[in-house]
């Protein structure tokens, strides 16, 4: 049986790890306001390891746990796996398991509501998401706009999956994790030119991982 967590343990993950909250913030002083839907932003890499997973987690607490905020983040990669722990291992949340017909899309989808903040994840089932395709998760984020402030779609990188260009043009905005010194500038090139070809918003980029090999302190001078 597992232990139940404190509240303490459960606010000592409720954080971001890897991007500052004011860097985060200033995102979403960049959306629109006073929608009559939620606003839906997509977060995709040209390849596997710049961080997607990672770079989406932050954006979806500080927006539900800072800005108060309701937040649905959608996993597109399947689990490979229990989902409870595919999730936990992805993200590092404290999650409860609900068991929302719609927002498990008629079983297709496992669902999760982190403790403490107003934040749903939900991820394909395993062997589930190789049946789900373009069209259906559409249909998912447009049952779902209603309910949420913010959809948050954490997308399997281009030279995997064509999902995320696929729903580029399908979402309010896209965002682009690039890992600094690795990602390869063509396949960049190449993942820009699939969005706009579809006519998809490129909201911006983020250079993830980045190495500082000058002193911040003299960053500060220059």
């Amino acid at each position: 049986m597992a232990t139940a967590l404190t509240p303490a343990t459960i606010a000592s993950q409720l954080h971001s790890r890897f991007l500052s909250e004011q860097d985060a913030t200033r995102l979403f002083y960049l959306l629109p306001h006073q929608q009559q839907k939620a606003f839906a932003i997509q977060f995709l890499a040209p390849d596997p390891g710049a961080g997607t997973s990672s770079i989406t987690r932050d954006f979806a607490v500080v927006a539900s746990n800072r800005l108060g905020l309701n937040i649905l983040l959608i996993s597109i990669s399947e689990a490979t796996g229990k989902a409870a722990s595919v999730i936990h291992h992805r993200y590092a949340l404290p999650l409860q398991a609900v068991t929302d017909l719609d927002l498990t899309f008629n079983g297709n989808l496992s669902a999760f509501r982190v403790q403490q903040i107003p934040l749903s994840i939900v991820i394909p089932n395993e062997h589930v998401g190789s049946r789900l395709h373009q069209r259906d998760w559409i249909n998912f984020v447009t049952s779902q706009e209603n309910n949420f402030d913010l959809i948050l779609i954490d997308s399997p990188a281009a030279s995997a999956s064509h999902m995320g260009a696929g729903l580029s043009a399908n979402v309010d905005a896209n965002i682009i994790v690039l890992e600094a010194e690795k990602t390869d500038y063509n396949k960049t090139r190449y993942l820009i030119n699939c969005i706009e070809e579809v006519k998809g918003y490129i909201l911006g980029t983020i250079l993830n991982k980045r190495h500082f090999y000058i002193p911040n302190s003299i960053y500060k001078k220059i």
